[in-house]
């Protein structure tokens, strides 16, 4: 294979609720076998630790990983896990609604969702990546409005990404908590979808090449998560 090219599995999962821990860490380990099939990867959880009396969800999941494996946004909620040889180049984390009570959403809906985006380089070829969780729709119309200003902030941290050194390709995955997501990013496709989940990815005419190789979901059995992944050939134009 060309030095200017690669193959990337990425992985979007729900992990988080406090589960007993080895709960937790079988579903770490169903998502660890998919991706140590192939070199390089990229893990995108959501909601790790936020119960709260937390279960040390970070902890245990960083047991898993390999010496070199890149941490962006480590510990928050919603952080970006590189496979070893990558190089993070910029990284931008922005809030996109407030937490359920400042919001006027019941106690216990949740605290202060995020963004978390960064770019990162392998064998010369920058991608970015995104990774965020708002509350879940359909609580009262104050959080529906929530929602969607959190989304149009969200489109705009991603678009930021998109352009950033004259235009760069990426890959991006939510637990949206809707089964239907706006539009994020102009062109941009669906690398899978399941339920609540969602992953998708874009490419930018200054930026790599995304081929979409295969996808899927793998055996979850975390707050009726299922992991969802997709295996892309990335190459330089």
């Amino acid at each position: 294979m060309s030095a200017r090219q690669f193959y990337l599995t990425v992985v979007g999962v729900n992990w988080g609720r406090g589960y007993e821990p080895g709960v937790f860490m079988r579903n770490v380990r169903n998502v660890m076998a998919k991706v140590d099939d192939h070199q390089h990867y990229v893990i995108l959880p959501q909601e790790l630790d936020e119960e709260p009396d937390p279960a040390h969800e970070h902890d245990r999941l960083a047991s898993a990983l390999e010496p070199g494996t890149r941490k962006v946004y480590w510990p928050t909620r919603e952080p970006i896990i590189l496979s070893p040889g990558f190089k993070v180049t910029k990284r931008k984390r922005v809030k996109i609604m407030g937490s359920g009570l400042e919001i006027g959403a019941a106690k216990g809906t949740g605290p202060a969702r995020h963004i978390s985006t960064c770019v990162a380089e392998l064998k010369g070829i920058e991608l970015f990546f995104g990774n965020w969780h708002p509350h879940r729709s359909g609580l009262n119309a104050k959080v529906d409005e929530a929602r969607d200003s959190g989304a149009v902030i969200a489109g705009e941290t991603l678009r930021s990404m998109f352009c950033h050194d004259g235009g760069t390709s990426g890959i991006y995955a939510c637990d949206y908590n809707a089964r239907r997501m706006p539009r994020m990013v102009p062109g941009e496709k669906v690398a899978h979808h399941q339920g609540l989940d969602h992953m998708r990815f874009v490419e930018n005419e200054q930026g790599a090449r995304l081929e979409l190789k295969d996808h899927g979901s793998l055996e979850g059995t975390i707050d009726n998560h299922d992991p969802i992944w997709a295996r892309f050939r990335v190459s330089a134009r």
